[in-house]
Protein backbone atom coordinates (compact mmCIF):
# COMPACT_ATOMS: atom_id res chain seq x y z
CA UNK A 1 0.00 0.00 0.00
CA UNK A 2 1.81 3.12 -1.24
CA UNK A 3 0.63 6.48 0.02
CA UNK A 4 1.48 9.42 -2.20
CA UNK A 5 2.11 12.76 -0.54
CA UNK A 6 1.93 15.81 -2.80
CA UNK A 7 5.28 17.58 -3.13
CA UNK A 8 3.77 21.05 -2.88
CA UNK A 9 2.23 20.16 0.46
CA UNK A 10 5.52 18.87 1.86
CA UNK A 11 7.49 21.87 0.57
CA UNK A 12 4.86 24.23 1.94
CA UNK A 13 4.97 22.58 5.36
CA UNK A 14 8.78 22.77 5.42
CA UNK A 15 8.70 26.44 4.37
CA UNK A 16 6.20 27.29 7.10
CA UNK A 17 8.32 25.43 9.67
CA UNK A 18 11.46 27.33 8.63
CA UNK A 19 9.67 30.69 8.79
CA UNK A 20 8.30 29.89 12.24
CA UNK A 21 11.75 28.80 13.44
CA UNK A 22 13.36 32.02 12.19
CA UNK A 23 10.59 34.11 13.77
CA UNK A 24 11.07 32.34 17.09
CA UNK A 25 14.86 32.85 16.96
CA UNK A 26 14.49 36.55 16.13
CA UNK A 27 12.06 37.18 18.98
CA UNK A 28 13.76 35.05 21.64
CA UNK A 29 17.49 35.49 21.00
CA UNK A 30 17.90 37.87 18.09
CA UNK A 31 17.46 41.62 17.67
CA UNK A 32 13.83 41.52 18.78
CA UNK A 33 14.58 39.70 22.04
CA UNK A 34 13.75 41.44 25.31
CA UNK A 35 16.60 43.45 26.82
CA UNK A 36 18.27 41.75 29.77
CA UNK A 37 18.32 44.03 32.82
CA UNK A 38 20.20 43.68 36.11
CA UNK A 39 18.62 45.30 39.16
CA UNK A 40 20.62 46.78 42.03
CA UNK A 41 19.69 48.41 45.31
CA UNK A 42 20.27 52.13 45.76
CA UNK A 43 23.27 52.88 47.95
CA UNK A 44 24.52 56.11 49.44
CA UNK A 45 28.22 56.87 49.03
CA UNK A 46 30.78 59.57 48.19
CA UNK A 47 30.61 61.34 44.85
CA UNK A 48 33.92 61.09 42.97
CA UNK A 49 34.76 63.73 40.36
CA UNK A 50 35.79 62.40 36.96
CA UNK A 51 36.39 63.68 33.45
CA UNK A 52 34.85 62.27 30.31
CA UNK A 53 34.99 63.55 26.79
CA UNK A 54 34.30 62.72 23.19
CA UNK A 55 36.36 64.25 20.43
CA UNK A 56 39.26 63.93 18.04
CA UNK A 57 42.81 63.20 19.17
CA UNK A 58 45.59 64.88 17.22
CA UNK A 59 49.29 63.98 17.38
CA UNK A 60 51.80 66.60 18.55
CA UNK A 61 54.40 65.40 16.06
CA UNK A 62 54.17 63.54 12.78
CA UNK A 63 56.80 61.76 10.72
CA UNK A 64 56.97 60.57 7.14
CA UNK A 65 58.30 57.04 6.78
CA UNK A 66 59.81 55.65 3.63
CA UNK A 67 62.58 53.45 2.22
CA UNK A 68 66.22 54.50 2.59
CA UNK A 69 67.04 53.56 -1.00
CA UNK A 70 65.06 52.95 -4.17
CA UNK A 71 65.15 49.35 -5.39
CA UNK A 72 62.96 46.33 -6.10
CA UNK A 73 61.91 43.70 -3.61
CA UNK A 74 63.33 40.25 -4.33
CA UNK A 75 60.67 37.55 -4.43
CA UNK A 76 61.77 34.27 -2.91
Amino acid sequence: MNVRVPRKGVLGAVAVAVVLLLAWLATSQGPLAPTKVTLARVEQGPLVASTFGIGTVEARRSYTLGPTMASRVLRA
